[in-house]
This record gives structure tokens, sequence and C-alpha cells, in this order.
């Protein structure tokens, strides 16, 4: 049984979401930008599931 050896060019083809190694780590981000974005999407998820509530009521209700 011969198997074909991979090499590293294969295994990056093959798994396309291994991290370069020679990338700096740009780390987390600027917090205080991305709190402020964090807050208001978890304003926009709340209205959404709040609009989701009362068309389930609606519809439950009919």
């Amino acid at each position: 049984m011969n198997k074909k050896a991979l090499t590293e060019a294969d295994i990056r083809t093959k798994f396309i979401t291994l991290k370069n190694p020679h990338d700096p780590d740009d780390g987390p981000g600027d917090v205080d930008h991305l709190l402020p974005e964090y807050e208001k999407l978890l304003t926009q998820i709340a209205a959404t599931r709040g609009q989701l509530k009362a068309q389930l009521m609606e519809a439950l209700t009919r």
C-alpha cells in the first residue's frame, strides 16, 4: 500500500483555516471602539427579539 506523503502546501490547501504563522496577531481590537458597537448590536438584537415575540403572540392568538 503506497500512501502519498502530504507536503506543507497540500496541508495548507486542505486546511484553509490554518493561521499564517508570519502574520502578526492584532489582538482583540480597540475596546473603546468595540464596546459601543457591541452595545448597539445588543440593542438591535433585543428589538428584533421583541418583534419576533409580538409576531408569535399575534400568530398564536388567531
